[in-house]
């Protein structure tokens, strides 16, 4: 999963600047769901309450819109490595038995 050091990175190179309270705010939920988070707050209604909360700033907006296009990726990225590869998978649970 991208770190938030990766996600303030985007943001400086998309915007000039870091939004780490956009990152706070989507990814709220992870202490919770854990790898599951991304089930919620990761969609156009959280985008908006980012835009919103920053008070109308464009920048925070495509924070937003790149954490979680980021985030699907990375997602997108583990599945098929996880298809395309299923023996390493089974091979990581035999060796920690």
């Amino acid at each position: 999963m991208p770190s938030h050091y990766e996600h303030k990175r985007i943001d400086r190179l998309l915007t000039g600047r870091e939004y780490p309270e956009v990152h706070k705010l989507l990814d709220i939920a992870h202490p919770f769901l854990g790898p599951h988070h991304r089930q919620v707050g990761h969609d156009q209604e959280a985008v908006a309450i980012a835009f919103l909360l920053s008070g109308g700033d464009l920048g925070a907006l495509v924070s937003a819109e790149a954490h979680i296009i980021v985030d699907q990726q990375d997602t997108f990225i583990k599945k098929t490595v996880q298809n395309l590869f299923p023996q390493k998978k089974a091979n990581k649970r035999k060796l920690r038995r």
